[in-house]
């Protein structure tokens, strides 16, 4: 880890956006190369979520979280996805179990002696008076017999979220916990890619979309009007919106390029991300 003093309350600060400009900018340079400060950002960033969803923080904190660390689409998003996971979690716990832990007897029943004795008759007679009273049944009465009907399976499309976001980092960064998949249904209309770059901002940006593992790397879709957004706390993002009629449920990977003028472009990295459709749960959440 590098010679800069870190602890809890400094993360907590950058995240707040309480921590100056001079600082924020030389953590934000180590935690790109220091996995050490990665991870504890991680860390603390996972802790002041937890506080906030369980009412710990105090009234500022609380105001500063909502007012600034909840402005981030990816962050914002993170937030929701722990207190979906939260309420599951707390539902799951208070689900009565569906036996008494006394159901049974604790001791075995006493038998006769003469069940001791005739155990094997009795035993034979109870299964031949079962199997002809059985086909009996079956011989008299045919017509009451219910076959199963096939089900049908339904095929209505789930909704889903009309707007996706996505928050992506190099492939060749570590890019833990992040959501990496949009979840697109018949209702969504654009999936929002959120591209993490260098602190180095181009004029503009080349944006191309692949299926990601295809070996002639055909492109799906391409963009050549992006630009970067600085935020008070955090690196530069490109914001690329994409059509969801336009994707599939594919494994996709983006490309993006810095454009100068007068100059070759530049390339900036690859971002994965997959497309599926909607479960059942995300999609009776979002009605």
């Amino acid at each position: 880890m590098s010679d800069f003093s870190y602890n809890s309350e400094l993360f907590t600060n950058y995240l707040l956006g309480r921590l100056p400009e001079p600082d924020c900018e030389r953590l934000e340079e180590n935690y790109f190369c220091d996995n050490e400060v990665f991870l504890a950002l991680l860390d603390a960033k996972d802790q002041l979520i937890s506080d906030y969803l369980n009412e710990k923080l105090q009234p500022e904190d609380r105001k500063r979280f909502e007012q600034h660390f909840l402005t981030s689409p990816g962050r914002k998003q993170e937030v929701e996805f722990a207190a979906s996971f939260r309420h599951s979690s707390l539902k799951t716990r208070r689900e009565p179990t569906l036996f008494a832990s006394k159901t049974w007897p604790s001791q075995p029943l006493r038998t006769s002696g003469v069940w001791q004795t005739h155990k094997p008759l009795i035993c034979v007679g109870v299964v031949i008076l079962l199997f002809v009273s059985g086909f009996m049944a079956i011989w008299l009465r045919p017509n009451s017999l219910v076959l199963p009907q096939p089900v049908e399976q339904s095929t209505t499309a789930l909704p889903g979220l009309a707007t996706i976001s996505l928050s992506l980092r190099p492939t060749s960064l570590r890019s833990s916990k992040r959501n990496t998949t949009a979840e697109v249904g018949s209702e969504t209309k654009t999936v929002e890619l959120y591209l993490e770059v260098s602190k180095e901002i181009f004029p503009s940006y080349q944006g191309s979309l692949y299926i990601r593992d295809n070996e002639k790397e055909e492109e799906v879709l391409s963009s050549d009007s992006l630009h970067a957004t600085k935020s008070e706390s955090g690196p530069p993002m490109v914001i690329w919106k994409l059509q969801a009629d336009k994707l599939q449920v594919q494994d996709y990977r983006a490309r993006l390029n810095g454009i100068s003028q007068g100059s070759a472009p530049i390339h900036i990295g690859y971002y994965d991300f997959e497309v599926r459709p909607p479960s059942q749960e995300n999609s009776s959440q979002s009605k």
